[in-house]
């Protein structure tokens, strides 16, 4: 059978190795090749396996439909076994969006793309060329030491999980530098970048806004990632998968 695994655990095959994020056939490096679209190894794909994980419980019923150990995000509970209640950063608060650490359920997402972001603008240590070639989206032991590094300096707990504190912390490094012509047709984005000089105001996030009702201000909703520093054009900012594996 296929290796399912997908991260669920630190050390699936018992060898001593941990997930590696650059492996994304075989998570747990265990030498079988995983299908991510067929993660039961039955012939039949994810989007028509009423029992995904095989585990003789259908989807439906299924706490944990895929197997990764983690239940699922559902309507009810947006951030399945992680705190926090959005995963979409549907609005302009930070501190509620689900928490992001290397062995959770959102390690690999567009919510860890946009935490990458602000790390490399803000730390000169952190190694690599530019923003872009930093931000991958797969929170691994680099992505994990530069939190805990961001959280001692700032005189949080340095467990390098992102949380509340933690998410509302780097939504705090973003300074505005471009602003919404409500004369286009919307939806109208303010662009942000991270206050600094190492990543050159380049556009990193957006943020929607509305015209208020008093016609003199704007009422702020959610977040949205540039594509890059050098690609303005918005993607979700999300527990979605990270950027290369969008379709």
């Amino acid at each position: 059978m296929p290796d399912v695994d997908m991260g669920a655990d630190i050390d699936a095959d018992a060898t001593g190795s941990l997930t590696d994020d650059s492996n994304t056939d075989d998570v747990d490096d265990d030498g079988t090749v995983s299908d991510p679209n067929d993660l039961d190894g039955d012939g039949l794909l994810n989007a028509e396996d009423d029992d995904v994980d095989g585990d003789g419980i259908a989807n439906a019923d299924d706490a944990d439909a895929d197997g990764d150990g983690f239940d699922e995000p559902t309507a009810g509970n947006a951030c399945g076994s992680a705190d926090g209640i959005d995963a979409d950063s549907s609005n302009f608060d930070w501190s509620d969006n689900c928490v992001v650490s290397r062995f959770n359920q959102f390690a690999d997402s567009l919510y860890a793309a946009g935490i990458q972001r602000v790390l490399y603008c803000t730390d000169d240590s952190i190694a690599g060329p530019s923003v872009d070639a930093f931000t991958d989206g797969e929170f691994g032991p680099v992505t994990e030491t530069a939190v805990a590094t961001y959280q001692r300096v700032r005189e949080f707990l340095g467990d390098g999980i992102v949380g509340a504190l933690s998410w509302a912390s780097l939504q705090g490094e973003l300074e505005l530098v471009t602003t919404a012509e409500f004369s286009t047709e919307g939806p109208f984005l303010d662009g942000y970048t991270v206050a600094g000089e190492r990543c050159d105001g380049a556009v990193l996030f957006y943020n929607e806004v509305t015209p208020a009702a008093d016609g003199l201000s704007v009422d702020r909703l959610g977040w949205r990632l540039s594509t890059g520093a050098g690609s303005p054009a918005p993607v979700p900012f999300s527990i979605a998968a990270p950027f290369d594996v969008i379709d």
